[in-house]
This record gives structure tokens, C-alpha cells and sequence, in this order.
């Protein structure tokens, strides 16, 4: 009975140590994991950074970088500054054309309204089934290079109840003077071939003089068709010709764009005879020294020039006869630097650079050797220009004067007929050899002079 009493108080010990054992790790299991998941529940509210999407409206701003095109008339590019945004409508003309005739857009497509027209440079393409004659509603940036307006980077499309009017034609009959709105119109003009040439690159370049004045003509071998191209080609310095083209401009007015061209052919004009003492002068036409230009009328006969007339004091300048040279200035095919120097018939140190040389009144016949002393020099002038003095008679015409202006294009050549009688100018020439060229780069055939004397 004893031993009975002693072991239960022992069991119960035992029970109840083992009893809160197994209750604490209940709980602290309980406690971990709501700890836990509770965690787990606060780092979720990190998806409220979510919201910074709303950033996205930023691109909103976008729209105030759209351009504004301002809706004008064809009429008013002309009016207008370099870079200027512009929308307006017109009717296609035409374009311009490779050798087989196939249409160049990135060249160019006159557009036109009325009277007045603009060159649409760098086109990608155009809205399906446009043919010429469409009206078009253009949005794009004015360009002005060298005088010529054109609208580039523009975007076309078909204009929807357009009231333009296709311009006409402009015919250029002599009474006119090409201005800058008249760019990219269809022209057409009717005259006698002045000047042609080729560059080495198959181009060509005619003066043609229709009434008194002149108008260029110019055809990219890439950019007219093979059969403009040889018809250009095959006109010759006195042909009559009706060419049609666009106004363009590179500084000046040109036909370009050349569409047709239809030869006259044209009667052998009459030979320009120079009097027994008479002086001709020939100038560069942008010379500012001598006013009013010289005329018939004004006793000596003058003509301007823009191309023969532009020597510098390295080129040599000659007179031919039947295409031999009989008198000279400077020598062919030597480059001396900038120019030739020595000492004048009046003992004046000479250069045909920046100085004027009248050949002395002693001198009666040509030289095809340059020689300082049959020459007086002196500093640029013009008062002398137009008259000679030779104290024998002399065999042929001769260079009676020389100038090399000292600024701009003041250049002046005179030739003197002191032979005693008349001489047809048939097969006399001037001849600029630039560089010390021995091959001609400018030939004036004096006869044909007579079409572009000075009015």
C-alpha cells in the first residue's frame, strides 16, 4: 500500500510534462505560419507601383509637334521665306522624263493653277490612276536654291472639289523678260540658234535668240528623251527652232525639261562686214564700266557676250582667219601662273593681268607671237574703247585693245580694220584658250555677230 501511493503522484508528473509539450509547438507552428502568410499579404500591396502606367499618357504630347501647313495659292510660294510649311492645290502639268520616256517623279512634277506654277522635287509616288491633267492637293516645305522655288518632302494627294485651272502655255516671243513667277510654267519659244554645246557628259546646252533677247536652253542628257536629246544636238549656230519645255532657273531663267523640239532650219544670215577704220568691241554682257552700251549708232559696233568675254591674265586670247591664228595675245597652251609680264611699247611694265594694252599706233599688222613691244600699257580703262590709231595700213585686222578688268566681269576685246577697204568678218573668229589650254575653250564666230548686236 505504501509503494502504491508513491509511484502514481510519479505517472501524473510524467503525463503532464508531456502534455504542454505537445500544445506549444501546436501553437508556435500556428504562430509562424500566420506570421508568414501575413507577410507575404504586405509585400503584395506592391502592385499599387502599377498605377505608374499612367505615365503613359505623356505621349499625348506628341500632337504639338504636328506641323502646320499654311493654305496658300500657288501664287504666293513666290512670296513666301525658305522652309515655309504650305498646302495648296493645282493641276499636273507634266514631268520630267528619261531616254525611253518613262516618267522621273523624284525630278520633279510641275504643278499649276491659273497663271502660275511650282516644281514638286523628290516625289515617291502619286495617287493610283493620276494622269496630267488631275487636280492635286499638295502639303510639303518650300525650298529656294539658287532662284529656283520648288516644294519638297511633299505629300499628294487627289483634291476633292478643286475649282484649279491648268495655266497656258507662256509663249516667249521677244517682248518678254522671264521673271521668278513665271517658274515651272510651259513655255514655248520660237528663234534662231545663237550658240550650241555638248559636255562631255552628253548635255546640251543651246543660246537661242528669239527677237533681241536670249534664252537658254538646257537638256540633262538623263532627263529628256533620247529623241529630244538628238534633235537638240543636231541644230547648228543659225537654225530657226520651235522648242517647247518648263521655265526653270539656276541662277537665271532657263527651258528646261526640253517635251519638243521642231527645226525650221533658217536662211544664211548676211555677213557682218566691218568698215575700213571702224573698231568692234566685243564685252562681257554683266560689264558695269561703259554707259549707255555701245551701239552701231554710236559710231563703233559692240556686242555683249556672256561666256567668250571672261578671261583671266592666264588665258591666252586669239584672233583666227579660217581657224589659224594671225594675232595674239598671251601664248597657247603655256599656263604662266596668273599671268604674263614685260615691259610696254611705252615703257610701262605690262601684264595681262588687271591692265588694259592698246596696241601701239606704229603697229600695222598682226602677230601670232605675243610680243610686249607692239603693246602700251596701262591701267584698266574704257575711254578709248571703239576707236584706233594706226599711222600705216595695215595687211589684216588685228587686237587693237585688251582688257583684263581688275574686278568683276570688265573684260573687253577690240578688233581694228585698218586695211583701207570693207572686210567681210566670214571665217574670223575669237578664241579663249583658259589655263594654258592649246585646245579652244570659247570660239565667237564674228560673222554671226550680227544677230545679237547690242539695241
Amino acid at each position: 500500500m505504501k509503494k502504491s501511493i508513491v509511484l502514481l503522484p510519479l505517472l501524473m508528473l510524467v503525463l503532464a510534462a508531456c502534455g504542454p509539450t505537445t500544445t506549444d509547438t501546436a501553437t508556435d507552428t500556428a504562430t509562424d505560419t500566420a506570421t508568414d502568410t501575413g507577410t507575404a499579404t504586405d509585400t503584395s500591396t506592391a502592385t499599387d507601383t502599377s498605377t505608374a502606367t499612367d505615365t503613359s499618357t505623356a505621349t499625348d504630347t506628341s500632337t504639338s509637334t504636328d506641323p502646320e501647313y499654311q493654305e496658300v495659292v500657288i501664287a504666293d510660294l513666290y512670296d513666301l521665306a525658305d522652309a515655309s510649311l504650305v498646302a495648296f492645290d493645282g493641276i499636273y502639268l507634266g514631268n520630267f522624263v528619261g531616254p525611253t520616256g518613262a516618267a522621273l517623279l523624284d525630278k520633279g512634277i510641275f504643278l499649276g493653277d491659273d497663271e502660275h506654277a511650282i516644281l514638286l522635287y523628290g516625289i515617291t509616288e502619286l495617287p493610283a490612276g493620276t494622269v496630267v491633267g488631275n487636280a492635286l492637293s499638295v502639303e510639303g516645305e518650300l525650298d529656294i536654291y539658287k532662284g529656283l522655288y520648288e516644294v519638297k518632302n511633299a505629300t499628294v494627294t487627289t483634291a476633292v472639289d478643286s475649282t484649279a485651272v491648268a495655266p497656258e502655255s507662256l509663249v516667249i516671243d521677244g517682248s518678254f523678260d522671264l521673271i521668278t513667277e513665271h517658274q515651272s510654267l510651259p513655255a514655248e519659244l520660237t528663234g534662231v540658234v545663237k550658240s550650241t554645246s555638248t559636255d562631255t557628259y552628253g548635255s546640251v546646252t543651246l543660246v537661242v535668240t528669239v527677237a533681241t533677247k536670249d534664252v537658254t536652253v538646257y537638256a540633262d542628257n538623263r532627263y529628256v528623251t533620247t529623241e529630244v536629246l538628238t534633235a537638240l544636238g543636231a541644230l547648228a549656230v543659225n537654225d530657226e527652232a520651235t522648242i517647247a519645255g518648263y521655265v526653270g532657273w539656276y541662277d537665271n531663267p532657263q527651258i528646261v525639261a526640253i517635251t519638243s523640239v521642231e527645226a525650221s532650219g533658217g536662211e544664211e544670215p548676211e555677213s557682218l562686214i566691218l568698215p575700213s577704220g571702224e573698231a568692234l568691241v566685243v564685252y562681257n554682257s554683266d560689264q558695269n564700266l561703259v554707259t549707255p552700251l555701245p551701239t552701231n549708232e554710236d559710231g563703233w559696233y559692240g556686242y555683249a557676250f556672256p561666256s567668250f568675254p571672261n578671261w583671266n591674265g592666264d588665258d591666252a586670247v586669239a584672233l583666227l582667219k579660217d581657224d589659224v591664228i594671225v594675232d595674239l595675245i598671251g601664248v597657247v597652251g603655256t599656263d604662266p601662273g596668273s599671268e604674263w609680264t614685260g615691259t610696254g611699247a611705252n615703257d610701262v611694265a605690262g601684264s595681262t593681268k588687271d591692265k588694259t594694252l592698246i596696241r601701239a599706233s606704229a603697229v600695222a599688222a598682226p602677230n601670232a607671237t605675243f610680243t610686249w613691244g607692239e603693246w602700251d600699257v596701262f591701267a584698266n580703262q574704257v575711254t578709248t574703247l571703239g576707236s584706233h590709231t594706226m599711222t600705216g595700213t595695215a595687211s589684216e585686222l588685228i587686237i587693237s585693245e585688251y582688257t583684263e578688268g581688275a574686278t568683276g566681269s570688265n573684260k573687253f576685246l577690240e578688233i581694228y580694220n585698218g586695211t583701207g577697204a570693207a572686210v567681210d568678218l566670214s571665217g574670223y573668229s575669237a578664241v579663249l584658250y583658259s589655263n594654258g589650254s592649246a585646245t579652244a575653250s570659247q570660239t565667237l564666230d564674228l560673222a554671226t555677230m550680227l544677230h545679237v548686236v547690242v539695241a
